[in-house]
């Protein structure tokens, strides 16, 4: 057994819309920002850790600096 924990929730298809660089986006709930982001057609994000350290995955939502690895989406949110 690992020592990871999933965040995805379950009901693995279920979906959050959010809005990315003003573009509507729907992604898999449950999931940081950046594995949803990840998964989203057409969204280029840059990373390389992934558990918040190299701070590269920085990103505005809802006008907050955030590490899009260490939060959740919430319907409605806006990634910049």
């Amino acid at each position: 057994m690992s020592g990871f924990r999933t965040l995805q929730s379950a009901d693995g298809d279920s979906r959050i819309g959010i809005v990315v660089d003003g573009i509507p986006v729907e992604v898999p709930a449950g999931r940081s920002l950046l594995a949803a982001l990840l998964a989203a057609p057409g969204v280029d994000i840059g990373f390389f850790c992934a558990i918040g350290q190299c701070q590269q995955c920085i990103v505005r939502i809802n006008g907050y600096a955030r590490a899009a690895c260490m939060v959740r989406p919430e319907a409605g949110d806006r990634v910049e």
